[in-house]
């Protein structure tokens, strides 16, 4: 996993943190689009923000626990999150994929960035698959085989 910055374990820092990094890429956002840019260049723009946010986020609540748990996850930018072109206030669109053999520890560290993600006030549309329950899922269900076309790995 690449250096991440600091990435704070009290509570209470790290949510303040976190609110203060979704306000402040709100505000970048807004003040481009007042300055002119297009929606397009804003949109992208924003994309890269929440990608840095999300990867010190999920960094982070990984950071510190066994070192093999760094490659039992993948976490992926589905939807409009994927195309880059999320909008300011929408949901962000995940997906984890987990290794079955470390899902109990995993999925704990998960919860934690998701939890830390809503309480920095961005709302995740978010799910948490195995491999081979994404493949499954994905042969029946159209509409998520469909969102798996356009994916970007974050993690």
């Amino acid at each position: 996993m690449s250096a991440q910055p600091d990435y704070p374990q009290d509570f209470q820092q790290r949510l303040q943190q976190n609110k203060a990094a979704v306000a402040g890429m709100r505000q970048q956002i807004r003040v481009r689009r007042a300055a002119g840019e297009s929606g397009i260049v804003c949109s992208q723009a924003h994309s890269d923000l929440l990608d840095g946010f999300l990867r010190r986020v999920w960094g982070g609540a990984i950071r510190g626990a066994r070192p093999e748990l760094e490659d039992a996850f993948a976490l992926l930018a589905v939807g409009g999150n994927a195309r880059r072109r999320p909008a300011p206030w929408s949901d962000v669109d995940l997906l984890m994929i987990i290794d079955t053999r470390l899902a109990d520890e995993i999925s704990t560290l998960m919860a934690a960035a998701v939890r830390d993600c809503w309480d920095a006030t961005l709302q995740l549309g978010s799910s948490v698959r195995t491999r081979e329950n994404t493949v499954e899922f994905a042969i029946k269900d159209v509409q998520f085989a469909t969102s798996l076309c356009e994916t970007r790995v974050l993690l």
